[in-house]
């Protein structure tokens, strides 16, 4: 008899896969006025599979921008992307964000789950790192959380302080990078070459 694997969760009714932050709030009105439990899957790396409620899941992988600012101190980076996405934008411009070491791990989760990787002796934790998050609230309003705007919302955002699978959906974070050292640039360029190799 043949082995199948098992379900690691829940089996959603619906996947949203979204390319906007448009699209996201369509997705949350939609399971709101349906009355159906909503989670957003990022990467989808979580080894719990989190991502997955039995309800509608709004996807963001097809949201995986990176741009890092003129200025090199930080980094745009969209819900779905990854951190090979993040490497290989930064790495060019010499600059590295704190990263795990797996590239195929979303950047929105890491981040919000804290954020544990080889440069948090020196750099401190990703989420240490995070400048800001634009989030779409459970009533459909986007809202960008800052140190200087919705303080407590961007402590609320932080996954080990809520339960990891509900709101807000962080469509876009803002997040310092660092200036091309040899082992940050060491550890970028493994993560994007693993990637790259995988493929």
């Amino acid at each position: 008899m043949p082995r199948r694997p098992k379900r690691v969760g829940p089996m959603p009714r619906a996947v949203v896969h979204c390319r906007t932050t448009e699209d996201v709030q369509l997705a949350i009105r939609l399971a709101r006025d349906c009355g159906v439990p909503l989670s957003v899957r990022g990467g989808g790396h979580h080894w719990a599979g989190l991502a997955l409620c039995a309800g509608i899941v709004i996807d963001l992988s097809g949201m995986n921008g990176v741009s890092v600012d003129a200025d090199h101190l930080s980094a745009v980076i969209s819900g779905g992307a990854h951190a090979a996405d993040v490497a290989a934008v930064a790495d060019p411009l010499h600059v590295a964000a704190v990263t795990g070491t797996c590239s195929a791990v979303g950047m929105a989760g890491f981040t919000l789950g804290g954020g544990y990787g080889p440069l948090i002796g020196r750099h401190g934790l990703a989420l240490d790192n995070l400048l800001a998050a634009e989030v779409v609230l459970a009533d459909g309003r986007v809202v960008v959380a800052s140190r200087d705007n919705e303080q407590e919302l961007l402590w609320g955002c932080d996954y080990e302080r809520r339960d990891r699978s509900r709101y807000p959906a962080g469509t876009r974070t803002s997040t310092n990078v660092r200036p091309d050292e040899t082992e940050i640039h060491a550890v970028s360029m493994a993560c994007h070459t693993a990637v790259v190799s995988h493929r």
